[in-house]
């Protein structure tokens, strides 16, 4: 059994939207500077700043594949 993960982390350099997986109806208000994290090489999670007053991450409607396709808006680090 393997125990290793493949951590990605993304700065945001752009203001960007992004709808969420539980609701894509719903979007979170990204800010510039922003981290997204994806744990398992497909799903990306994001700080969410509408969440009701609290400063969780929420799972992103969007997958690892569009966000290393958009350098545009996002930085690996």
């Amino acid at each position: 059994m393997k125990y290793n993960l493949n951590i990605k982390i993304f700065e945001l350099n752009r203001v960007i939207k992004l709808p969420t997986a539980s609701n894509p109806e719903v979007i979170t208000n990204c800010e510039l500077g922003d981290l997204l994290v994806c744990f398992d090489g497909k799903n990306v999670y994001a700080k969410d700043r509408d969440a009701e007053g609290s400063d969780g991450f929420v799972l992103l409607l969007v997958g690892l594949d569009f966000i290393e396709a958009n350098h545009k808006f996002f930085n690996h680090l």
